[in-house]
């Protein structure tokens, strides 16, 4: 039988005297399947992504903290931290978190969020991201893993995409990469991370201070920094080592290529290349998942040009009752 379309009507007609001695056609209209994404639409109150109604909800941007930037949790990521006026997270400070098998820390430091910030006076780096604290069951390496997880496909051409793709999984052995049917760009938080402290509860380093590698004495047999990134970033050779729940992790992770104040990837020869329409319009994540899709932690960073230019100037203030982007209530 062949299947409706979710704007036909299946009909039959019937015979119905006009008093005439004419016959006129009946007409039973059966209420149509509603299309996934038409139920999506509905139940996301009159938007066809959550992220959309995210972005609807946050506030006026002349109220943001850390404008350009409003930093909050993601899905599955609760955070005792005290929110700001605005109901973000703090930036350039340590941000207290848990979630279902990661319970910690995390500092972020963005270029020219902060005035005279000396950290990035000696470096060309963009953005640092320590992530710190404990796991709360044994994983192995080869299923933590952490970068961008969009909802909305993302905006980039297939010549785009076959291009693009087979050159980052040359450089990046293992990550994992789609931008259209469940976009995301994921790559292994062991071989990732730029540095990584593993430390007994108590010894761990500030995280706000200069890091430097200390696994060794966990990991073993790595001969050097690049040695275990290059073993933890591929999945064959990561699945030999685990996560311990009894240490403390650091991850230190950065870049010199991403500007998160402007949406922007820095290209050669001192180009830029904007990001907010490849991307669909939707905020940066900072997340990381298990191999079969559990969350661990989950980050979001909005950025001002989200808000539609025709909401700017109109956007109403939230009081308390409102909800933050994440859907939960401001404390």
């Amino acid at each position: 039988m062949k299947k409706m379309k979710p704007h036909e009507r299946k009909t039959h007609n019937g015979a119905l005297s006009d008093g005439g001695g004419n016959r006129k056609k009946q007409v039973e209209m059966k209420k149509p399947k509603l299309h996934k994404e038409v139920l999506r639409t509905e139940l996301s109150n009159g938007f066809q992504y959550e992220v959309d109604r995210e972005i609807d909800q946050l506030p006026n941007i002349d109220h943001w903290e850390n404008r350009p930037l409003y930093f909050t949790t993601g899905k599955g990521t609760s955070s005792s931290t005290k929110r700001q006026e605005d109901g973000s997270l703090p930036l350039h400070a340590p941000v207290e978190f848990d979630g279902e098998l990661f319970s910690g820390k995390i500092f972020m430091r963005v270029r020219n969020m902060k005035e005279n910030d000396v950290y990035f006076e000696t470096k060309r780096r963009t953005k640092q991201v320590v992530i710190q604290g404990y796991f709360k069951e044994r994983i192995s390496c080869d299923g933590v893993w952490f970068g961008d997880i969009y909802e909305k496909p993302l905006n980039i051409s297939s010549v785009v995409a076959n291009v693009a793709i087979p050159i980052i999984r040359r450089l990046i052995p293992g990550v994992i990469i789609d931008f259209f049917d469940k976009p995301r760009v994921m790559v292994l938080l062991g071989g990732e991370s730029r540095t990584i402290s593993i430390d007994r509860p108590g010894d761990e380093p500030e995280m706000t201070e200069e890091l430097t590698e200390h696994s060794a004495h966990v990991f073993g047999q790595f001969t050097s920094l690049s040695h275990r990134r290059k073993m933890l970033r591929n999945p064959t050779t990561a699945s030999k080592y685990y996560f311990d729940p009894r240490y403390i992790y650091t991850f230190q992770i950065y870049d010199d290529v991403i500007d998160l104040c402007d949406f922007s990837f820095k290209m050669p020869l001192g180009k830029k290349m904007h990001l907010m329409k490849m991307l669909n319009y939707q905020p940066f994540t900072f997340a990381a998942r298990t191999s079969n899709g559990k969350p661990i932690f989950s980050f979001k960073l909005f950025h001002e040009d989200l808000i539609p230019l025709e909401k700017r100037s109109s956007v109403l203030d939230h009081d308390d009752n409102d909800l933050k982007p994440n859907g939960e209530v401001f404390s």
